[in-house]
């Protein structure tokens, strides 16, 4: 079990790192905030 939180927590960190699919997610919807 632990193990597979320690895979999660780096998938994790990868997704919200610059260029991740989260990150870029939450840019898109920062840039779809300010047009508001």
């Amino acid at each position: 079990m632990r193990k597979r939180a320690v895979t999660l927590k780096e998938e994790l960190r990868a997704s919200v790192r610059g260029g991740g699919s989260l990150h870029n997610s939450l840019k898109e919807f920062e840039h779809f905030m300010m047009t508001l």
